[in-house]
């Protein structure tokens, strides 16, 4: 029984004596000047923007800011055009369509759309259907679209 006793107080006296000695190397013996120096080094170590980019180029690669990257991702998104369905019904008239069309911002001049349609006795050529558009359609293009007929044929 005082065997294990002994070796019971061994362990906890090597235990106890091992964290004393890690505690003074970690507090006295390892300086925080030392822990600056590390932080220099690493500072010192980093590329700029221009010397990444060049290595980058060497590659075939190419390297972004954020700000870069948050400009072109701003461009795409003004330049995705938003598609919109457009469903012509039966026995619909021109300035039901028009209406409609203004609603749904495909058109910005319901009074041109309706004249246009009018102008080339095109009011019984529309056809009824789902239709495709975009809002960098022209006028002159969606009535194409719900006619079926080319422009050079007004």
């Amino acid at each position: 029984m005082v065997k294990m006793r002994n070796f019971y107080v061994g362990i906890g006296t090597g235990l106890i004596v091992s964290g004393i000695v890690t505690f003074f190397y970690m507090n006295f013996l390892y300086s925080p000047n030392e822990k600056n120096d590390q932080l220099e080094n690493q500072q010192t170590n980093q590329m700029n923007v221009d010397q990444i980019r060049k290595i980058a180029n060497e590659s075939n690669l190419i390297v972004l800011t954020n700000k870069e990257l948050e400009e072109i991702k701003d461009n795409v998104k003004e330049q995705t055009e938003k598609v919109i369905y457009f469903a012509v019904s039966q026995g619909m008239n021109s300035s039901d369509i028009a209406d409609l069309l203004f609603e749904a911002n495909i058109i910005k001049d319901k009074e041109l759309f309706t004249g246009l349609l009018e102008k080339y006795d095109l009011t019984k050529k529309i056809r009824a259907g789902v239709y495709l558009y975009s809002q960098s359609m022209t006028i002159e293009q969606v009535i194409e679209e719900i006619t079926k007929t080319s422009q050079k044929n007004w």
